[in-house]
């Protein structure tokens, strides 16, 4: 039997008596369905046709969520796994609006994380952030100032109390302020000017002396009766009266020194030898300064002076070269400056600086080189000089090492014989010529002259244009009658290096069979006068033999002996 129930909102439903735990659900064009609803949680959802969905009950902690991918357009999900995507995320600071974060990524990690000073706790939903004021450190903020916010009012450790503080802005009365500015005073004068401070009314009085000991730009010293004292163009002197009434010109303008600060001989060299503004001059005026114009001049050689540069106005004793100054064109040439001075309408006065010599080098010293080149003489020691003869040259030619010396192929040459080395004659070979070019750029040919032998050991080397022979001349004892020993002889004490025969000699001992012996070159063509005790004679020739002093250098030599032994303790003299 059917049963038709009235319809609602156009539907209109026929059914049957549903089984225990289902519902039948139907329309007016279909059958009914019996929809099983006994399992808890279930629910009855639309799924778009006209026969609604039993929907099973999810999982504990699941949400229902809508899904059009499924037919019933909802599921059961896990609480907190949606996937969809975060389109924007802001997070504002307290510092408002223009101080905040965002994300619109579509993912976002926010990290809220407590320090030293900052605690962070969460109850449910909520982060709270709070200040922890024990753990901060005042120190180490921003704009801190030590002692900002201290306690004035309490006394004690760290605050600013009266008992704890000094007052140094201390409000000076008048009576301490006169003090103050009186002691500035007492006791505290300069020449010629005396300050008295007088505390009675509390004022300074001042008194200036009219001894002329007291003035400070005057010279008291010698000072002697009739003495007067005299303007000299810069200061007060004191000049007798004789004096200034015997030279009216005394203190007459006058120019009374010049200076460029530059001495000694200078390299020769090429291009500029002081740049511009390198040299400095100086003045010194008697009744100066000129009130026209110093100017400053240089000549080369002694041709016509130029001008250079003028002395700073307006007291004119002090300038420099406003230009370079170029080297001279060749060396042994003289630079030299003057300053020419106008006072007025008179003629002008001139002072001359020193004359500045450009030379080249001289050198000398040992090498065991037996040939020398450019670098090995510039190695040598070396002097700025033009006298390659006059000079003395100390050298220590040790074992192995020759003599050296060389100098400009335009000076002297040295004699073959007139090479002296420890004052006496030593041979060299003959020049070699060797281009050098000087620190300063300047080239030419050089002598140089090498010793003939090495090892000759310390001395002094003495040149000389001219045949300047000098050798040893010897004196002792021998004990041969005939043959001399020439080198044993001349290897005892007693040597003197002389070349004089005219004198008295040291004296001379000698015993049994030993003779009074002397030697010297046979170069000495006159055979001298002996003198022994007081009486002439005595000697006579023993023989001529070869010898080779120190240096290498060999000449013939004359020997003469005592005719009689024994002559114990005697002086000799030779003429």
């Amino acid at each position: 039997m059917k049963k038709t129930n009235p319809s609602k909102n156009g539907v209109k439903w026929i059914g049957k008596i549903p089984t225990e735990g289902s519902v039948t659900v139907g329309s007016s064009s279909g059958l009914p369905s019996e929809l099983d609803l006994s399992a808890k949680g279930s629910i009855i959802v639309g799924d778009g046709t006209t026969a609604p969905t039993a929907l099973a009950v999810g999982s504990n902690d699941y949400v229902l969520t809508a899904d059009s991918n499924e037919a019933t357009g909802l599921k059961w999900k896990a609480g907190g796994s949606g996937d969809g995507d975060i389109t924007g995320v802001t997070i504002t600071t307290d510092s408002g609006a223009n101080s905040k974060a965002e994300d619109d990524s579509g993912s976002a990690d926010f990290i809220i994380q407590g320090s030293n000073g900052v605690g962070v706790t969460n109850s449910g939903t909520t982060i709270t952030a709070t200040a922890v004021p024990g753990e901060i450190d005042h120190d180490s903020l921003n704009n801190f100032v030590a002692a900002e916010h201290v306690n004035w009012a309490a006394d004690g450790a760290g605050t600013i109390h009266a008992s704890n503080y000094t007052d140094t802005n201390t409000q000076l009365s008048q009576a301490q302020v006169e003090d103050f500015a009186g002691g500035l005073f007492t006791n505290n004068t300069e020449a010629g000017i005396t300050a008295t401070y007088q505390t009675e009314d509390n004022t300074v009085d001042l008194a200036v002396s009219l001894d002329a000991g007291d003035l400070s730009d005057v010279d008291t010293s010698n000072v002697a009766a009739n003495d007067i004292l005299v303007w000299n163009g810069s200061s007060f002197v004191v000049e007798s009266m004789a004096t200034m009434m015997g030279n009216n010109t005394l203190f007459t303008f006058a120019l009374s020194s010049f200076n460029d600060g530059i001495s000694g001989d200078q390299l020769i060299g090429s291009g500029t030898w002081q740049a511009a503004g390198d040299i400095n001059f100086s003045a010194v005026y008697v009744a100066g300064p000129p009130d026209t114009s110093a100017t400053i001049q240089k000549s080369i050689n002694g041709a016509d002076y130029t001008n250079m540069n003028s002395m700073v106005s307006a007291a004119f004793t002090s300038g420099n070269n406003g230009a370079a100054v170029g080297y001279p064109s060749s060396k042994d040439q003289t630079l030299q400056f003057r300053l020419k001075v106008v006072n007025g309408g008179a003629d002008p006065v001139y002072a001359y600086g020193g004359a500045l010599n450009f030379r080249n080098k001289v050198f000398w010293g040992p090498s065991t080189a037996a040939t020398i080149d450019e670098d090995g003489i510039e190695g040598l020691s070396s002097a700025t000089t033009n006298s390659h003869l006059s000079s003395r040259y100390s050298i220590n030619s040790s074992s192995g090492k020759y003599v050296y010396i060389a100098f400009p192929a335009n000076y002297s040459d040295v004699h073959a014989d007139g090479f002296q080395f420890k004052n006496i004659t030593c041979p060299f070979g003959s020049k070699a010529t060797v281009t050098i070019t000087n620190t300063a750029g300047y080239q030419e040919d050089y002598d140089v002259y090498r010793s003939a032998n090495a090892g000759l050991g310390s001395g002094t080397l003495d040149l000389s244009t001219s045949a300047t022979l000098n050798n040893t001349i010897f004196y002792g004892k021998t004990t041969a009658t005939s043959s001399i020993d020439v080198d044993s002889f001349v290897s005892s004490p007693g040597e003197a290096t002389n070349a004089d025969i005219t004198r008295q000699w040291p004296s001379i001992t000698t015993g049994a069979g030993q003779y009074m012996l002397f030697a010297w070159p046979a170069r000495f063509t006159t055979d001298p006068i002996f003198n022994v005790g007081g009486f002439d004679g005595g000697f006579e020739s023993a023989t001529t033999a070869n010898f080779t002093n120190d240096n290498g250098y060999t000449e013939s030599y004359k020997f003469f002996i005592a005719s009689n032994p024994n002559l114990g303790t005697q002086t000799v003299t030779t003429r």
